[in-house]
């Protein structure tokens, strides 16, 4: 049977097909121009962020400053990138959109516009639903008073291939609530149909969630629900879990806060809280898997495991702030900010300011395990605690729900033993395989020609390429993959020089 198998696997072509999401945002961009002199380090640093791949690199073009909001969009093939710093959208060549300058006005716009919105998760950008081309951008405005907050939430869509493909903002700064908002509060997730958007916004110093839902005839506020439970005020972090089942928010006033979320009614329920220290906000990210929650603030990194009932009893201590380490962009002792789970399935968490990451880099494994270093790369540019909103794009239809009428997916879920895509082929032993975005974990195997496993590694859930370097471990000749999620299993084969 084993040799059956694994003649089977290697009698598949090396030509092959595999699906893969539509819009990738699995880039990330901080930085301020030249002209301003207060740090060594400055200009723009972009990472790109493949599955078990990252590269950053000082972008030199880039003429937009960001310090604080950031959301991009990429097509699969490259040809059109789009982001933005809350205030203006650029295209790939870093120049402005057509009609792309003058976002989020109100409120303290005209200190903020030149620099972008001062906070993270200030505007996201969205595949608008039904449209194969076209993107949506959901923004805030930002008051500066005793009390900072939003007062007004903004839609915009845009066209990257308009304007002879320079890129052209179709409608822009269209008024979608007027109200007193928390900032850095635009919480996105994908509503069970696998095709429209919900996105969350928290009242300041109120317990009432604005839950706007973005449909192919556009964006209307369905529902203004009240949680109850102490109030919390403005600040910190908050983000969906991949799967989409949990929202968290880290907010200053004492409250770590963990919700239900049913992604079909668009409703928060089972609200838990806990006191974590007086008056701060902190970092907050979820594990790829969604089982981990992980919360920072100035000097204490915590883990929380998600499936317990209990959970706020699970919290444990993965780290505390190595106050020894200066950064050598400001010299000051590093305090911990904001996190990023990127698409190589590992987290980075930034300092308030300077110019290295921490890497939390197995999130998915509990307590220490998770592999958490401190300062582990160093950037080219300081980056102002400069976070993407995070989106989990290849989270789609939720089976078995009421709400799963589109048919969105099904293929992804259905097809068994369908080819990976793997390349290049033949290679040296570093190749990329591409697959379709699994729900679950995985493990990939490599086989070679006798059914002996040489490698194996594991696969994240939300992910579609997984990059990894045999290069000299593996004799020449033909290897059979297979990668396993649950029942579910993608088989392939390479040729090493």
């Amino acid at each position: 049977m084993k040799l059956k198998f694994i003649l089977l696997l290697l009698g598949l072509g090396l030509n092959s097909t595999a699906v893969f999401s539509q819009w990738k945002n699995n880039e990330w961009m901080w930085g301020s121009w030249p002209n301003d002199t207060t740090w060594a380090y400055r200009g723009m640093t972009h990472f790109i962020f493949d599955n078990n791949s990252e590269t950053h690199y000082k972008d030199s073009g880039n003429q937009v400053f960001i310090r604080g909001t950031f959301s991009g969009l990429r097509t699969p093939n490259n040809e059109y990138f789009v982001y933005t710093n809350g205030y203006t959208l650029a295209n790939k060549n870093h120049d402005t959109l057509m009609n792309g300058s003058g976002l989020s006005p109100g409120g303290t716009y005209n200190t903020w516009a030149w620099i972008g919105y001062p906070v993270s998760s200030g505007a996201v950008l969205l595949p608008y639903p039904g449209s194969s081309n076209l993107m949506a951008m959901i923004h805030m405005d930002h008051v500066v008073t005793t009390s900072n907050h939003a007062q007004n939430i903004y839609y915009s869509l845009i066209d990257p291939s308009g304007n002879n493909g320079q890129g052209l903002v179709m409608l822009k700064n269209q008024l979608v609530a007027h109200d007193t908002f928390n900032i850095a509060a635009l919480m996105v997730n994908r509503h069970a149909n696998g095709r429209d958007w919900w996105i969350l916004v928290k009242r300041n110093y109120l317990n009432d969630f604005f839950t706007f839902l973005l449909t192919p005839t556009g964006i209307e506020l369905k529902q203004i629900q009240s949680i109850g439970g102490p109030i919390s005020q403005f600040g910190g972090q908050g983000a969906f879990s991949p799967d989409g089942k949990t929202m968290a928010g880290f907010n200053s006033d004492y409250q770590l806060r963990i919700y239900d979320f049913d992604r079909c009614t668009g409703l928060l329920s089972n609200m838990r809280y806990k006191y974590i220290i007086n008056l701060t906000a902190g970092g907050l990210s979820f594990s790829p898997n969604s089982r981990f929650l992980y919360i920072s603030y100035y000097e204490k990194l915590w883990q929380f495991d998600i499936q317990d009932p209990d959970v706020m009893n699970t919290q444990t201590l993965i780290a505390t702030l190595d106050t020894t380490f200066h950064d050598p962009a400001t010299g000051w002792h590093p305090s911990w900010a904001f996190h990023y789970l990127a698409a190589d399935g590992k987290i980075y968490v930034q300092n308030f300011s300077g110019v290295m990451l921490c890497v939390i880099n197995n999130p998915d494994m509990p307590g220490q395990a998770c592999n958490f270093v401190q300062n582990q790369i160093q950037c080219p540019t300081v980056y102002y605690s400069t976070v993407p909103t995070y989106v989990n794009l290849n989270l789609m239809q939720e089976h078995g729900s009421i709400c799963d009428t589109l048919g969105i997916g099904n293929e992804e879920i259905t097809i068994k033993n369908q080819q990976l895509k793997i390349a290049p082929n033949p290679s040296q032993g570093n190749i990329s395989i591409e697959f379709p975005v699994q729900e679950i974990s995985g493990m990939l195997h490599v086989y070679d020609v006798n059914g002996k496993e040489v490698y194996k590694e594991y696969v994240s859930p939300y992910t579609y390429i997984k990059n990894i370097n045999l290069q000299g471990k593996l004799s020449s000749g033909m290897y059979a993959l297979s990668m396993e999620f649950g029942v579910q299993r993608y088989l392939g084969k390479m040729v090493v020089e």
